[in-house]
């Protein structure tokens, strides 16, 4: 488990919808959505960045101009037929693959930042801003995680209702083996 995928979420949702059912709907939605030529889209579930792929759907979420406190990440829909049900399993991956190396240039520049302070200035107050840095931004960047994967849900759950889809997300747990 790497620090990409230590944030990920899984839920499952059954519903009586059928399988083939969903993903036409969708793939009709995602057709009139590129028909659409205009630039500003007041619709609550853009499906321009949803992607149809077998039994997956994958909907890519980041900011734009026009809303620039748009979540950030991944939600992928494995859809799995059960006699007359569906059941569906989605996963959240907040932030993607730049992230990461926003972790790291943060912690460079708080090394850089922490280096000329102890060098330069050793006063009390000195020693107070490095270590308040120190616990700030990393609360910081773990908060941005959750509100993030909570943008998600909620768009996931605009998303299904979008679809006629009225069941709740459930949690679940998945085992991964490490080493």
């Amino acid at each position: 488990m790497n620090l990409t995928t230590k944030f990920d979420k899984t839920f499952l949702l059954e519903t009586e919808k059928q399988k083939l059912d969903i993903l036409t709907l969708i793939s009709s939605r995602i057709q009139k959505a590129k028909e659409d030529k205009s630039l500003i889209n007041f619709d609550p579930i853009d499906y321009k960045g949803v992607i149809v792929a077998d039994d997956e759907i994958i909907i890519f979420r980041k900011p734009s101009m026009f809303n620039p406190s748009r979540d950030l990440g991944k939600i992928s829909l494995t859809l799995t037929s059960k006699f007359d049900r569906t059941l569906i399993q989605a996963k959240f991956q907040p932030f993607h693959w730049i992230y990461k190396y926003n972790i790291i240039s943060l912690l460079f520049a708080l090394m850089f930042i922490t280096l000329m302070m102890l060098l330069f200035d050793r006063s009390n107050s000195a020693i107070l801003i490095v270590v308040s840095a120190w616990l700030i931004f990393p609360t910081i960047l773990y908060l941005m995680i959750i509100v993030n994967r909570y943008q998600l849900k909620k768009y996931l759950q605009n998303f299904l209702e979008d679809l006629d889809i009225r069941e709740k997300l459930q949690p679940t747990l998945v085992w991964q083996k490490t080493g």
